[in-house]
């Protein structure tokens, strides 16, 4: 798979272990990544304090939707409450919401100062597009998310 179709998504631990166990079906966003779509990768990367790669999914589909509307699309799939939701798009007038297929949970996951020693790896703000070093480095790690 060519690595501008993979992207790295930071997200804090609680978000990342609840697509992980498979409550949360949806990440919300305030910006979509431009080249993300249906069937593209993205790499769960855990914030602090986890700081490494967790897992991975499959998009299955992306909404943009104006705030108002998308709160009735993914209350029950978000894992979060009305107020944090409010709270995450309260200067925004629309919002993105990325509906989650296929989930890998890496059982071993790759810790950031591992990725720094082995590849520099930087984990990003909201996210990247992943490297071919990122990729390698899953490559080797023995993890395989169908790349």
């Amino acid at each position: 798979m060519n690595s501008s179709t993979v992207i790295v998504l930071s997200i804090q631990p609680r978000h990342a272990m609840n697509i992980i166990k498979r409550r949360k079906t949806v990440e919300l966003r305030r910006l979509k990544p431009k080249h993300l779509g249906r069937g593209s990768l993205v790499l769960l990367y855990a914030s602090s304090p986890l700081k490494a790669l967790v897992g991975a999914f499959r998009v299955s589909s992306i909404l943009d939707k104006p705030v108002s509307e998308l709160w009735e699309k993914v209350r029950s799939k978000a894992c979060i409450s009305m107020e944090e939701f409010n709270i995450y798009y309260s200067d925004l007038n629309s919002g993105i919401a990325i509906f989650i297929d296929e989930i890998w949970e890496f059982s071993n996951p790759i810790k950031l100062s591992q990725m720094r020693e082995e590849i520099d790896f930087q984990p990003p703000q909201s996210f990247r597009y992943a490297t071919a070093n990122d990729i390698q480095l899953l490559e080797y790690s023995n993890i395989s998310p169908e790349l």
